[in-house]
C-alpha cells in the first residue's frame, strides 16, 4: 500500500475541515508529487466486498453478478449540485476511452440517499448519462452496511426540511478487479488517464486468465 492509499484511510477517519487545516497552519513550500498507479493500490488493505440491492429497474442486484467484468464503483447521491454529476461523466468518459474494451467494464452508482433516491429517480438521473452505468439504492441499513465495506462517510446537512437538504460524503473511485477484489481506490483530484490506464490494465489480467 503507498502513501495515496494510506491517505485515503485518513481522509475516511478525519474531518475534512482538520485535515486541511493541519496544512494550512505548516505554509512551506513543498514541492508536487506527480502520483502513480501504484500509489493508488489497496495492496493488503481489507476493504471492499460484496453487497445486495435494487437497481433502477427494481430488480434486487450484486455486485457479485458482475463478476469476470471490472468494476468502476461510485457512491454518491442524485440530488448532488457538483462533485455526482462531474463524478457520472467521468466514468462515461472512461468507458468511451477503453474503446471496445469499455464492453468489459460495469460502472456502479450507489445511492446514499435512500429516502430521495426511488429506483424511478434513479432511472430518470441514468437518462442524463451514456447508458453504461447502472444504479442502486436501498433501505437505510442496507446502504449503511455496503457503504460501510468501503469506508464511506456521508451524513445529512443544510436541511430546510424533511425533503430538502444536501448530503457530505466521501467521494472516491473504487476499481474492482473481475474477482470482485477492490484493486485501487481514487480521489476526486485523480487524473483520468490514470483511472483508465487501471481500468484497461485490469481488463487485460481478466483476459489472461485461464
Amino acid at each position: 500500500m503507498r502513501f495515496f492509499a494510506f491517505a485515503f484511510l485518513l481522509v475516511g477517519l478525519c474531518q475534512p475541515m482538520g485535515y486541511s487545516a493541519a496544512f494550512a497552519a505548516e505554509p512551506t513550500a513543498v514541492a508536487r508529487i506527480s502520483p502513480g498507479l501504484a500509489d493508488y493500490e489497496i495492496g493488503r488493505l481489507k476493504l471492499g466486498g460484496d453487497f445486495t440491492l435494487t437497481n433502477q429497474d427494481g430488480k434486487r442486484t450484486s455486485l457479485k453478478e458482475f463478476r469476470s467484468k471490472v468494476v468502476l464503483l461510485f457512491f454518491g447521491y442524485t440530488y448532488c449540485p457538483d462533485v455526482c454529476p462531474l463524478t457520472m461523466v467521468l466514468m462515461d468518459r472512461i468507458h468511451a476511452a477503453l474503446g471496445r474494451q469499455g464492453a468489459e467494464l460495469k460502472a456502479v452508482f450507489v445511492s446514499i440517499d435512500p429516502a430521495r433516491d426511488t429506483p424511478a429517480r434513479l432511472k430518470a438521473y441514468l437518462a442524463n448519462f451514456a447508458g453504461h452505468t447502472i444504479a442502486l439504492t436501498g433501505s437505510p441499513d442496507q446502504i449503511e452496511r455496503a457503504a460501510a465495506l468501503y469506508r464511506v462517510r456521508f451524513e445529512k446537512t443544510d436541511a430546510t426540511s424533511p425533503s430538502q437538504y444536501l448530503m457530505d460524503h466521501t467521494a472516491f473511485l473504487y476499481l474492482l478487479d473481475g474477482r470482485g477484489k477492490l484493486r485501487y481506490v481514487f480521489p476526486p483530484d485523480a487524473e483520468e488517464a490514470l483511472i483508465t490506464e487501471a481500468a484497461r490494465r485490469l481488463i487485460g489480467e481478466g483476459r489472461a486468465q485461464p
